[in-house]
Parts: structure tokens; sequence; C-alpha cells
């Protein structure tokens, strides 16, 4: 696993990250615990199957690049 994927944001609970209601509840209501668990999938397979709103898909872009992460995010 690189330093990358080891990266303490990515494993941290999102009940535990300074991010928006909408967000936890669309990774709540999709089973997802992590950030880690929701890079497994690409942006559409998110909003099409996880059902994620495009402001959640916005604002997990937006914490990716404020950690130099967002590279790790699958359009």
């Amino acid at each position: 696993m690189s330093v990358i994927q080891n990266h303490p944001l990515l494993h941290r609970s999102v009940e535990d990250l300074p991010v928006s209601e909408s967000f936890r509840m669309d990774f709540l209501k999709a089973g997802l615990e992590t950030i880690s668990e929701a890079l497994a999938f690409n942006g559409d397979t998110l909003i099409a199957e996880k059902q994620f709103s495009y402001h959640t898909i916005t604002e997990l872009i937006k914490l990716l690049d404020q950690e130099g992460l967002a590279k790790l995010f699958k359009d």
C-alpha cells in the first residue's frame, strides 16, 4: 500500500470528518463508512448505484484535493 493510500483521511469514519450532513447521509445510505471504501467505485457508479448526489461527489473531490489526493478519484 502506498503512502497516499495510507493517508489517514481515507480511513477515518465519515462520522469524524468535517463534511456536510448530506455527505454523511449519502455515505451511510450506500453502506460506506470511509472515503477509501468510496474510492473503490468511479463517479458514475457512486451516482447511479450508490445514489450519491452531485453535491456529495463535488464535496468528496474538494476534500481529496485539499489533501493532495484528488488523483485517487476515478471519474
